[in-house]
């Protein structure tokens, strides 16, 4: 994701309201109606976002709480601002579709040394994705698991070129590597 790597030790914290985030849809559509879809998108959005920033920082470790002697140069915490799943079937003259619509908002903040926030940015993306409907109306998870794909896709990409971009965390880690 990015051609060279940020220095320094940093930490990376998943708030819990993002890593446990799971949800149930169901079709806004008459079609299909009694169908449930379980999206558990937690895992794989924690997942997405610690990978990313592992190619970001040359020394980068997920934690879950931040000790109060860390000795990271700089903590980079995700917290989720907006989730959405929606999903609908559509009557087809030769085949029903599913349209699933995903939207995914992540506010992350870099904080130095000592905790403090010096940095704030959103990432996020909205993904339509259609698929067959499919017999039994599989196509709903086909169209909602491909549509958290592209988002998660998108909001790497945001994600990378958001903080190797940013010389408030260069400068913050710079700093924190000098004391």
């Amino acid at each position: 994701l990015v051609d060279h790597k940020v220095d320094g030790n940093i930490a990376i914290y998943i708030h819990p309201d993002l890593a446990d985030l799971n949800s149930v849809v169901k079709p806004q559509s008459r079609s299909c109606s009694t169908a449930r879809f379980p999206v558990e998108a937690g895992q794989s959005i924690k997942a997405s976002l610690i990978k990313t920033a592992q190619s970001i920082f040359k020394n980068c470790e997920a934690v879950d709480s931040v000790p109060e002697n860390h000795g990271f140069d700089g903590i980079l915490a995700a917290e989720l601002l907006d989730f959405d799943v929606d999903l609908k079937f559509n009557d087809g003259v030769w085949s029903d579709t599913a349209e699933s619509w995903v939207e995914i908002n992540i506010k992350l903040t870099f904080y130095d040394s000592e905790v403090n926030p010096v940095w704030r940015s959103v990432v996020g993306y909205t993904k339509i994705k259609f698929s067959d409907a499919g017999g039994t109306c599989g196509g709903g998870a086909t169209a909602i698991s491909s549509g958290m794909e592209h988002c998660l896709k998108n909001i790497s990409i945001q994600m990378a070129e958001k903080i190797s971009d940013s010389n408030k965390i260069k400068t913050t880690i710079a700093r924190s590597q000098r004391n």
